[in-house]
């Protein structure tokens, strides 16, 4: 029996849940009868250094450690690497960046990089550890051998989904990630329905999943639900499909077998593929919040960008959901490098006039260009920025010191691309000024509805010093992290940390559900 350790690296944006990608390989590899750990760095609660990583590796003694890699993480995990290269084990990957660039993980130290869907991979893997298969054999995976590049045959898409097994959330350390009831329920609740993305949005990177779209069937996803329900109480659901509505007729029949089990859920949804109708049947079967990509208020930049909506169309699918009595929350981008003053403008009057009718904002910012999308293809040369993740602390520092995410980053809009020594489309102090201003404007209409909803009573009266609470100690965040990004850390972390143990988080969050 074969033992190997996966690794999901640190990030500046701590994760809330599981990273179901790991999940599912955890689940591919014991189905197999074969052993898994899994070391989640990225876990709100959770707090390794490379060194804690190289005692764990070495007391598990595994067969092999697989590290997933996303560009923003990159050059930390290659740090990582060196360091772990030192016990002999095979390193594998996969995930975001290196199905984009495989080549490069490997001549970082990786010895074999996975590409795409890995379920089937990892089993073929595992044979070839057990001597079973040679690994020339082994489908979408790169290798060196003898200094040499070599591409095995491509594997296909998983078509049918219903034959993946539930992924295996047993294998993370509830310690990384939960300290109350409700806070395991959030965590645990993520479910995948579908793969692929058959649209065409230029910031959106492809690589794991690719443009076929394909879908799990409505009792394979209500099976999974009932396990989880049985193996963690839980009541609440969070759909983490790119889009879940695209296929009514497959979302009617997921919302009819919802609703014989009482499940509460949220989800993320393309607005130009919602009707009135929908919305009534996802209402019915308990769905409470759905997550909207807007990314501007300017129709001139969604054509851009290829959404394949207008501002009005948003608008009224909005109002639709409002009406529908479901909550929602809106993404936004800012700093693209067709981008306008004027532009800016129609999207913060977007957000102003649209105010009433949803939630929350998410808390996204400025544009960052991932490899394998076209807006990095287009631009990467132009603006200079190419393979910018060997340098990140150059655009985005917090990114890169492998830090927890700052309190002013938990609560506010994002504004941390604006600083870093150069930009990715290098802004002039012109255009950084609009930005910062639009930013200011967002935070306003943020703090004002988080105040409502952190608002525990039935007295509105007490919104304005909640909100006046939440700038005071957005401030007061952003001013340490100015200082020093350590002691925010130490300081507003920790606090944070000793507030969600507290009662008063227990009494405010876990038992009022803030959606």
């Amino acid at each position: 029996m074969a033992k190997l350790l996966l690794i999901q690296p640190a990030s500046v944006s701590a994760c809330e849940g599981i990273p179901l990608g790991l999940a599912y390989l955890a689940a591919a590899i014991k189905q197999t009868g074969n052993e898994v750990k899994i070391i989640h760095c990225a876990g709100v609660y959770s707090n390794y250094s490379n060194e804690n990583i190289l005692e764990i590796a070495k007391k598990y003694n595994p067969d092999a450690i697989g590290i997933s890699v996303n560009s923003i993480d990159a050059q930390r995990v290659y740090q990582l690497v060196l360091l772990i290269k030192a016990l002999g084990k095979p390193l594998i990957s996969g995930g975001p960046h290196a199905s984009t660039i495989p080549e490069e993980l490997l001549e970082k130290g990786f010895d074999i990089v996975f590409i795409g869907e890995s379920e089937e991979t990892i089993k073929d893997y595992l044979y070839f550890l057990e001597g079973k298969k040679n690994l020339n054999d082994i489908k979408g995976i790169a290798y060196l051998e003898s200094g040499k590049l070599h591409y095995t045959e491509k594997r296909q898409f998983i078509s049918d989904l219903d034959s993946i097994p539930f992924p295996d959330k047993s294998c993370f350390d509830k310690a990384d990630i939960c300290k109350c009831n409700s806070e395991a329920e959030n965590a645990f609740s993520t479910v995948i329905t579908s793969r692929g993305c058959m649209s065409k949005c230029t910031f959106c990177s492809k690589s794991v999943f690719g443009n076929l779209y394909r879908l799990r069937t409505a009792r394979n996803i209500i099976e999974e639900i009932i396990s989880l329900k049985k193996e963690y109480g839980i009541k609440t659901i969070y759909f983490i499909d790119d889009t879940i509505n695209v296929n009514h007729k497959r979302l009617i029949e997921m919302c009819n077998l919802l609703k014989q089990e009482g499940i509460v859920w949220k989800c993320n949804a393309r607005l130009d593929f919602m009707t009135k109708e929908i919305l009534k049947c996802m209402k019915d079967s308990g769905c409470v919040y759905i997550d909207y990509g807007i990314e501007s208020g300017d129709i001139r930049i969604l054509e851009l960008i290829r959404k394949g909506f207008t501002p009005e169309k948003a608008k009224e699918v909005i109002k639709w959901t409002h009406e529908a009595g479901i909550q929602l929350t809106l993404n936004f981008m800012f700093g693209f490098p067709f981008e306008t003053k004027e532009g800016i403008e129609k999207s913060l009057r977007f957000i102003e006039t649209m105010a009433p009718y949803y939630d929350d904002l998410m808390k996204g910012g400025i544009i960052i260009p991932y490899p394998d999308t076209e807006i990095y293809n287009k631009y990467c040369d132009e603006y200079h920025f190419k393979n910018w993740w060997f340098e990140p602390e150059s655009f985005i520092d917090n990114f890169y010191n492998g830090r927890k995410t700052p309190l002013f980053m938990r609560i506010g809009f994002n504004d941390t691309a604006l600083h870093g020594k150069r930009s990715f489309f290098n802004y002039n102090k012109m255009q950084k000024r609009n930005l910062k201003k639009a930013i200011k404007r967002i935070n306003r209409v943020l703090f004002r509805k988080k105040a409502a909803k952190l608002n525990a009573t039935s007295h509105t009266i007490l919104n304005l010093p909640i909100e006046y609470g939440l700038i005071f100690l957005f401030n007061l965040s952003k001013m340490i992290y100015t200082i020093s990004p350590s002691l925010e850390t130490k300081i507003m972390g920790s606090s944070y940390k000793l507030f969600r143990k507290s009662r008063s988080y227990n009494k405010i969050f876990c038992k009022k559900r803030l959606w």
